[in-house]
């Protein structure tokens, strides 16, 4: 007799209807949560008061730490759309065809659902942050173009100025490029491939015999190098929030915000789809002796 425990394609025991049925499902509510999200960029943003101080003298003195100077993006929302969503999320669906862990359909599946909720998330708590927090950026009296007396924005990206917090550039970059590491290390680093298989058999009262085996298809060098190469979509999230800072868009802890909150979900949303760590596969003969073969994918 003999029983499989876990989320590989050759254990997978769903009709085609019934996955059929579940990709609907996952895919509608993501579909509920991207328009939540949408939806959140509408509402009307906390408004702080502009800050200022009038001297006797009758002259304004402005708070020099928003007062800085925005010469445009580095990296354009445009841009950031590719980095964070389509370049990652084309390259893995590239990449799940490759992974004999998945079937092809079933790994495109996973990816979708993975990369559409993970953002949708991720935006939902990135805007409803900006819009309650109302924080003024570092290049505020520059968008706001204050009235004579400081009352007043008057300016087109006055709702703008106030969303600093958190930098909506990192938590996106981080969210789409966190997926896509963990995705390369998980499938195809030294996570994928290193495999600690235990065999312990009971063969009668009071007789144990314990044999451990460690296996690799390939040198563990070469896995390592996948694993650490996995690391250059971090670096690249790492460059898109760093810019933040450089355009005077962004405060530093701004920046690390949205890169912790986009890092987060990345993580969270990645283990619903992708997470390989309780893959066991358990067999039973028909005697009394007792056989267990764990594998353990880490």
């Amino acid at each position: 007799m003999e029983a499989t425990i876990g989320r590989d394609r050759a254990v997978t025991s769903w009709s085609l209807q019934q996955l059929s049925k579940d990709q609907v499902i996952e895919l509608c509510i993501s579909l509920a949560l991207g328009f939540g999200s949408f939806l959140l960029h509408f509402l009307p943003v906390h408004e702080r008061p502009i800050p200022y101080q009038l001297l006797e003298s009758g002259e304004y003195v402005l708070n020099l730490s928003i007062n800085e100077q925005f010469d445009g993006d580095t990296v354009s929302n445009t841009w950031l759309f590719l980095l964070g969503l389509i370049l990652p999320g084309l390259l893995q669906l590239f990449l799940v065809t490759k992974c004999t862990r998945f079937g092809t359909l079933d790994g495109i599946h996973r990816t979708v659902c993975s990369y559409a909720v993970a953002h949708a998330l991720n935006d939902l708590a990135t805007e409803s942050m900006k819009v309650f927090c109302g924080y003024l950026r570092p290049s505020f009296y520059q968008l706001c173009e204050p009235d004579e007396n400081y009352e007043y924005c008057l300016g087109a990206d006055a709702d703008d100025a106030r969303k600093s917090f958190p930098s909506g550039h990192a938590s996106t970059s981080f969210c789409g490029l966190t997926l896509l590491a963990l995705f390369i290390h998980q499938q195809f680093g030294l996570r994928s491939i290193r495999k600690v298989e235990q065999t312990v058999i009971f063969a009668g009262e009071g007789s144990r015999i314990a044999r451990c085996q460690t296996a690799y298809s390939k040198p563990p060098l070469f896995y390592r190098a996948i694993s650490i190469l996995s690391l250059l979509p971090i670096a690249l999230a790492l460059f898109v929030a760093a810019s933040r800072v450089h355009d005077n868009k962004h405060f530093p802890a701004d920046v690390t915000a949205g890169s912790v909150l986009g890092a987060s979900v990345a993580i969270y949303v990645n283990a619903l789809w992708f997470d390989n760590t309780f893959d066991y596969t358990f067999t039973l003969d028909e005697s009394s002796s007792y056989t267990r073969v764990g594998s353990i994918e880490g």
